[in-house]
């Protein structure tokens, strides 16, 4: 299974406190280490950009994996 490297992460939530948005970045990096897929060539992709709609009441679990899901499905059509 290929290794998957984020060099950075900038995340652009209103609503959401400092610890949130920690919180919800150490949940995306992990849940990406975890879905990474054996078909997925090894590349460089400078940057995804994604738009992703959440009610503000979300909860962070929840957005996470919306997020995760957004980046796996853009990294699938570009493989």
């Amino acid at each position: 299974m290929p290794d998957i490297k984020v060099d950075s992460l900038h995340l652009e939530m209103a609503g959401l406190s400092e610890a949130e948005g920690e919180r919800l970045t150490r949940l995306i990096v992990e849940q990406l280490g975890s879905t990474a897929s054996p078909d997925w060539n090894p590349r460089e992709i400078a940057s995804l950009e994604l738009k992703v709609a959440a009610a503000p009441e979300t909860p962070v679990d929840t957005l996470s994996k919306m997020i995760t899901a957004e980046v796996v499905r853009q990294l699938q059509r570009t493989t």
